[in-house]
């Protein structure tokens, strides 16, 4: 049976599949992506939230019953994961920084259709002393060594943030480390620090933690990789 439509929405249809053959990722073409049972505002200036990171969210709610808890996100890009946090756990104070004042625009418009508060702030990790003094510090920083480009799929190459998702060959675990120095050096003894890894490098962090004297747990995903770590103090007897 022919179905009619107006030139409208013809030409909004053409244009929807022109950009699909593209490789143009479907939520970059409508400007939003599903997280957590949520919907969030995305753009090419913030990576697509991804399954894993639900994960993440996941394994943060489910260790922390508390209701009053300071809570800071690194890298925060659309703001998913700490207003996911919030919107759980009202009572939660929940803070996150990007170096992207693009990302934090996306993040606060996120915020705003979620009617919770998070308090947003532009900050380099690599570049400043910040004091990670939160009980709860979560991180999904860039991990994918540049060589890796060519082997990835056009849509995330072509169309995410480069920013977001690349490291140097040479020193992968970048980020986690200098994340990992200003949380040991500045967090209190009770503080837990909560990672997203590529899988190659979860052993490598959790060396990195037991050279400062910290305790690493490290959780599979639905895919059985190696794709979370966790780090605590060891608190003395």
């Amino acid at each position: 049976e022919d179905v009619e439509i107006a030139q409208q929405e013809f030409d909004k249809l053409q244009t929807i599949v022109s950009r699909l053959l593209t490789d143009e990722p479907i939520q970059y073409i409508f400007g939003k992506a599903h997280f957590f049972g949520n919907v969030f505002k995305v753009n090419e200036s913030v990576l697509i939230p991804r399954q894993e990171t639900e994960e993440l969210v996941d394994w943060i709610l489910d260790e922390h019953e508390e209701t009053d808890l300071s809570v800071l996100d690194i890298g925060t890009g659309s703001g998913c994961i700490p207003i996911s946090l919030a919107m759980q756990r009202t009572g939660w104070r929940v803070s996150a920084l990007d170096i992207s004042e693009q990302a934090l625009a996306c993040a606060r418009e996120n915020v705003l259709n979620s009617g919770v508060e998070v308090e947003f702030f532009k900050a380099d990790i690599l570049g400043e002393d910040l004091a990670l003094n939160f009980d709860v510090v979560v991180s999904n920083p860039p991990y994918i060594p540049t060589s890796e480009k060519a082997l990835m799929e056009k849509r995330v190459t072509k169309f995410e943030p480069n920013l977001a998702l690349f490291v140097p060959d040479n020193d992968p675990l970048l980020f986690y480390k200098r994340i990992l120095e200003l949380w040991n050096s500045t967090s209190g003894i009770k503080s837990s620090l909560y990672f997203e890894i590529h899988e190659d490098f979860s052993g490598e962090l959790v060396h990195e933690a037991r050279k400062r004297g910290l305790l690493s747990v490290v959780r599979t995903d639905l895919n059985g990789k190696s794709r979370m770590v966790k780090i605590t103090h060891q608190i003395p007897n």
